[in-house]
């Protein structure tokens, strides 16, 4: 950010570098986040079961906003 403000960089410039660099991460990680919890769930649920007692996990995407 430096930088850009020594070159002459406009105040939306450098909000919009500052919005990229903080939020590419964070989406990023949700994503992966996302998929290795449909992934990891399941497989637990594997290896915790046996075969006279297997273990059912009902995973379900709930997007209802519940505020803070």
């Amino acid at each position: 950010m430096a930088l850009g403000v020594s070159i002459g960089a406009g105040w939306g410039r450098l909000f919009q570098q500052v919005l990229i660099e903080s939020l590419l991460p964070v989406v990023l990680a949700s994503v992966l986040g996302f998929l290795f919890a449909l992934w990891a769930g399941p497989t637990l649920a594997t290896f915790l079961g046996t075969s006279q007692h297997p273990v059912r996990l009902a995973l379900e995407v709930d997007c209802a906003w519940s505020g803070f």
